[in-house]
């Protein structure tokens, strides 16, 4: 297997610490699957993209299509950096004539991808499902990536690749190994939800409803103080004092 761009070798320790809060964490974030032949024909091609902080070897990992004995297996310790792509190819030299700028790349993968649709997978090297799409060339899939030449590009990797609505076509003939033309930004909520839209409140607490910095005046972050009396205000002057037979407003 060739191996077309920079890779790193971590230390052993490293590696199964990234694997083990990382087994979820390679998204198939675009597919080549009909390309427009007679005018941009760079084989078929999978993008697989890195969500979280760290790098994350792909030594040893699997590709399938639906077909059992169409597997491509990584040899090489190849590592997809964090919030990084790699793209595996079908034909590597098909593909670097028509992308020459992009070295990300690893292949040949040996088989191509269903024209009409099929499932993708991805296994971790203990034989874990990493991923999976089953696309499709007919709505509400975007249909031009089936021969007009797009590809298909998910709006954003923090979304669920297996709902259609969020993939879309590209622009052009796709963006191999690097942010898909068609990204749409989105942030994660206070309670880590990418696209969420749980908020803060008043104290800091997500998803809270301001009590637990609300003075007596049930104000966030008030300034209000009941004094011994139950006088909920912002006067000191005010404040009730303790008689001498020790009764908090006592006349004695």
């Amino acid at each position: 297997m060739n191996i077309h761009f920079k890779i790193f070798y971590l230390p052993i320790y490293f590696s199964v610490i990234s694997f083990l809060f990382c087994n979820e964490s390679i998204v198939i974030n675009e597919i080549n699957y009909n390309s427009q032949e007679t005018i941009f024909d760079p084989e078929d091609w999978v993008e697989f993209y890195n969500t979280t902080s760290l790098p994350i070897s792909l030594h040893n990992w699997t590709f399938y299509d639906e077909v059992e004995s169409h597997v491509y297996t990584f040899e090489e310790d190849v590592i997809i950096d964090a919030n990084s792509y790699v793209v595996l190819c079908k034909d590597t030299q098909a593909f670097t004539v028509s992308f020459p700028n992009v070295n990300n790349y690893v292949g040949d993968m040996g088989f191509g991808l269903a024209g009409g649709g099929e499932l993708l997978r991805l296994f971790d090297d203990d034989g874990l499902l990493v991923d999976s799409v089953i696309y499709d060339d007919v709505a509400p899939w975007p249909l031009e990536a089936d021969g007009e030449g797009p590809t298909l590009e998910l709006i954003n990797p923090y979304y669920d690749n297996g709902i259609p609505s969020n993939w879309g076509a590209s622009d052009n003939f796709g963006t191999p190994g690097s942010q898909n033309s068609n990204f749409i930004f989105i942030i994660q909520d206070c309670a880590g939800v990418w696209g969420g839209n749980a908020t803060q409140d008043e104290c800091g607490i997500c998803e809270g409803d301001n009590s637990s910095c609300s003075d007596c005046a049930g104000v966030p972050n008030g300034d209000s103080l009941a004094d011994e009396c139950g006088t909920c205000d912002t006067d000191s002057s005010n404040d009730c004092i303790q008689d001498c037979a020790g009764v908090w407003g006592g006349v004695a």
